[in-house]
């Protein structure tokens, strides 16, 4: 099955918080994924 997104050592910022860590993935195509992590919510949903 062919890859549509490849990722080899990805890091995000987040402002001052480093969101995603050296992360290497391969998304192949005609699946679902996701990317589920930790709430950090500052402010409540209104």
């Amino acid at each position: 099955m062919e890859h549509i997104i490849t990722t080899k050592n990805l890091n995000l910022w987040y402002g001052a918080s480093h969101a995603l860590k050296s992360i290497n993935m391969e998304i192949p195509e005609k699946k679902i994924t996701a990317l589920i992590g930790p709430l950090a919510v500052e402010n409540p949903l209104i």
